[in-house]
């Protein structure tokens, strides 16, 4: 069996500070992308408000898009957190090769 040895020095710093860099930049991408579908489904809905006479329409915000793009947020977050445990090298055994 050969033993897979982890380096001494992991990954260069300057690795992990852009990485670490572009997962938060994709995480607030991803709020700022949920928040902008959130308003703009109100302002649809107000804009539909404002219609005065019998030609008004019904102007139901996409309550589906929010929540899956909520869910999307969510898992980038998620997925975010737990990047820096697995640069750090978490707690495993010694990894074997078969």
């Amino acid at each position: 069996m050969l033993l897979l040895k982890k380096k001494s020095g992991g990954a260069s710093p300057t690795l992990r500070l852009a990485t670490l860099g572009a997962l938060c930049l994709s995480a607030a991408l991803a709020f700022t992308a949920c928040l902008a579908t959130s308003e703009a489904a109100g302002a649809l809905e107000f804009s539909a408000l404002l219609t005065v006479g019998e030609a008004g329409m019904i102007v139901k915000p996409g309550v589906t898009l929010q929540v899956l793009q909520w869910l999307a947020f969510g898992f980038t977050l998620l997925f975010t957190m737990t990047v820096p445990l697995l640069l750090r090298g978490g707690g495993g055994g010694d990894a074997e090769k078969l």
